[in-house]
């Protein structure tokens, strides 16, 4: 018979507890972003410290930008954030890896009679790749492949309630609340709305492949992990290297993990977010006929284009902030 689980979420990193997470993040972001700080920094990755300058620069930027973004409508706050972002990325980028790749995006747009249809292909130079690469994607998702905004938006946890009030196909992303007992035992109690129970335990290892040698199926919509828990931070260590965190400083233990359907494209967190950026961008700059019809009304796609704007405005620096300093940070 099991123990009482931990009593814990397994979150393990720097937490910044404050009643303005967004004001929070962008504040360590001018922090970090100082050329004294980013000397630091760069010292203890073993890279050149004469880049401090030129990053600590793209992060001003970065800091400009994003205050020009504010108070605007989503016709064109969509081009001001993708740039502020994109030269977050390249400032932080000289400081934990040395370099950003070639001044190129790295994406190319496509456009689509349907907004949710457009797209962006990653091309074979430039800072997206160079960033994917850094957070370690595989060869695979990056040359040539296309991914819509739809796409994107699925690989999204922060706007999982919001996606799927669209109905436009299943979200890549799932919760999962993380159990660790005293017993040993961990177990993943998964919530996947619209799968049967007989449906879960058949096809449980194609949902999670990277699951099949190291859990089994539990009870219902659970599994659970083979290698025994010796104590609390061991799960968390599971939850670090397996799951995808919650980003604030609640004390649950919820987490997110991702569920592939028909074919994993699953790009990370990071990298969804600044592609679908880059597509909302171009379609600011160059088509904005199409952010009209779901902006001028009260309509579920421009909600979900209103919280993606906000989440990425918060949620974004926060992952640049866990790159530089190799730890996840939480806010709330």
């Amino acid at each position: 018979m099991h123990r009482l689980p931990y009593i814990d979420s397994y979150k393990r990193g720097i937490r910044f507890i404050t009643n303005n997470p967004m004001k929070e993040v962008w504040n360590k972001i001018e922090l970090y972003g100082t050329v004294d700080n980013l000397k630091e920094v760069i010292k203890k990755k073993g890279n050149d410290q004469s880049n401090a300058a030129q990053a600590s620069l793209f992060i001003r930027q970065s800091l400009e930008l994003h205050m020009v973004s504010i108070d605007t409508s989503i016709l064109i706050r969509p081009l001001m954030l993708y740039y502020s972002m994109l030269n977050l990325i390249r400032g932080m980028m000289l400081a934990y890896t040395g370099s950003f790749g070639e001044h190129t995006h790295g994406l190319r747009y496509v456009g689509a009679k349907d907004l949710l249809d457009c797209s962006a292909v990653v091309t074979s130079k430039g800072t997206f790749k160079r960033f994917a690469k850094s957070i370690n994607a595989p060869d695979r998702l990056l040359d040539k492949q296309s991914y819509s905004l739809k796409e994107l938006f699925s690989f999204i946890p922060e706007i999982l309630p919001e996606f799927n009030l669209l109905k436009i196909g299943p979200s890549s992303v799932v919760r999962v609340q993380v159990l660790g007992y005293g017993n040993g035992v961990t177990e993943l109690k998964y919530q996947i709305p619209n799968i049967s129970k007989e449906k879960f335990e058949s096809n449980w290892e194609k949902y999670f492949p990277w699951f099949k040698d190291i859990c089994e199926i539990s009870s219902p919509f659970s599994l659970k992990v083979k290698k025994t828990n010796k104590d609390n931070n061991d799960v968390a260590n599971f939850c670090r290297k397996y799951l995808i965190n919650e980003l604030s400083c609640d004390d649950a233990p919820n987490w997110f993990d991702n569920i592939v359907f028909n074919e994993d494209r699953l790009l990370k967190r990071p990298t969804a977010y600044i592609a679908a950026l880059f597509i909302l961008s171009n379609i600011s700059r160059y088509e904005p006929q199409l952010l009209n019809e779901p902006t001028i009304g009260l309509t579920n796609t421009g909600y979900l284009l209103k919280i993606f704007l906000e989440k990425c405005e918060q949620h974004f620096p926060q992952m640049m902030l866990e790159l530089i300093l190799s730890e996840p940070v939480y806010l709330g």
